[in-house]
């Protein structure tokens, strides 16, 4: 409350990160806490022991900040070397579809393994999936509203915006996204689909890919799919 102090031995049992610190930095400020830390000389009943606490929470914020931009600028770096990140897309009977009708317009193994990012012998277990059901799976198309927030983790780091535009460009662009308001939340995306479990199973590595991409910059998501035309949500 207002007015208590915190008294402990060390920094270190206080707070588990350089980003937890800074965060308890800016909330005993707000509800007026002092903290002694003994073993540390730090009371921030003093003017020096303030001083010396944020002092301390600022580097940390920084050194927090300077992380987060490295990693971004590392994950940029390697994806300008056709580097991938997480674990591998889902081989979805409406990608199965399309890489045996490219398959019949005459693409080869390797312009398909290279096309799809796949292995070659994926490419074959694909074609060989098609060729063995008793009919090519016919494709359906459906318009879908997606609603998606994307936050920060804490108010100590930035990257929302980087994870939004990264979003737009390497998940949400597979579906022909349009953005419905310049200032909103709200994405139409066109899905490809052989039946219901298969749209259900793209939604959510959809869902997979767009929460990696927020957590890569250290943030996350919320989200919510409608299918437009029905009452089917996700």
């Amino acid at each position: 409350r207002e007015g208590d102090t915190l008294i402990i031995t060390r920094l270190d049992s206080l707070a588990r990160s350089v980003v937890h610190l800074a965060q308890l930095a800016k909330r005993f400020e707000n509800e007026k806490i002092d903290l002694l830390v003994l073993d540390q000389n730090i009371d921030t009943r003093t003017s020096t022991g303030r001083l010396m606490f944020n002092m301390l929470a600022s580097i940390a914020e920084f050194e927090n900040d300077l992380r987060t931009e490295r990693q971004a600028e590392g994950i940029a770096k390697a994806r300008e070397n056709g580097v991938k990140f997480g674990r591998p897309a889902k081989l979805t009977e409406a990608k199965k579809k399309d890489i045996y009708s490219k398959r019949l317009a005459g693409s080869t193994i390797g312009q398909l393994a290279k096309e799809f990012s796949l292995g070659e012998a994926t490419i074959y277990r694909a074609l060989n999936a098609i060729k063995q059901s008793d009919t090519p799976p016919e494709m359906k198309t459906t318009k879908v509203i997606l609603w998606l927030q994307v936050e920060n983790n804490s108010q100590f780091v930035r990257g929302k915006g980087k994870s939004s535009r990264d979003i737009e460009r390497y998940c949400l662009s597979d579906y022909n996204a349009k953005k419905i308001d310049k200032e909103g939340w709200e994405y139409e995306l066109t899905f490809q689909y052989t039946d219901d479990k298969d749209l259900e199973e793209q939604i959510c590595d959809l869902c997979e890919e767009m929460a990696r991409e927020a957590e890569s910059h250290n943030g996350f998501i919320e989200c919510h799919f409608t299918e437009v035309g029905s009452d089917r949500s996700w």
